[in-house]
């Protein structure tokens, strides 16, 4: 295929930014609610939390071109294309919100703050993991160090 060729299966180049951006989420989603669903109902809120992060960061690495398009584009893509991935993303965002506020009721996190400041924090952290340019050390280092600041140690 062409590299121009690409762009005559969407109608603009914003189309098509949205499409990976959109398909990235949804591969992460899928991989984390099926690792944290594979806990079983017997799961406390603080195993489903530490699955979840551990197989968002595995998405990362495992769907390494979708998830860096995302962290590294998201801030850069123009309002209309951010508003329309911003709402396709909420099904992700509402899922971690409500890993949050269960192991906030179980008291893994701190209660009486926002999920969404949590939420949003969190993922900064773990987007921030290069996994690219990351030793196995420093990714099982950093993800200690993720675990001890949220209390989940």
């Amino acid at each position: 295929m062409k590299a121009g060729s690409l762009y005559f299966h969407f109608g603009s180049k914003d189309e098509l930014i949205c499409e990976v951006l959109q398909e990235g989420v949804m591969r992460t989603l899928k991989a984390v609610s099926d690792a944290v669903d594979a806990q079983g109902p017997e799961a406390t809120a603080r195993q489903r939390l530490c699955t979840a992060i551990d197989s968002h960061i595995a998405a990362l690495r495992g769907h390494a071109n979708y998830g860096a398009a995302v962290i590294r584009i998201v801030e850069e893509i123009s309002p209309a294309v951010r508003d329309r991935f911003m709402s396709r993303n909420k099904a992700y965002t509402d899922y971690w919100n409500g890993l949050i506020r269960q192991a906030q009721r179980e008291a893994c996190l701190a209660p009486g703050i926002e999920p969404r400041i949590i939420r949003r924090i969190l993922f900064g952290a773990m987007n921030s993991f290069d996994i690219r340019n990351m030793s196995a050390e420093m990714e099982a280092e950093a993800r200690k160090a993720l675990f001890l600041l949220l209390g989940l140690d």
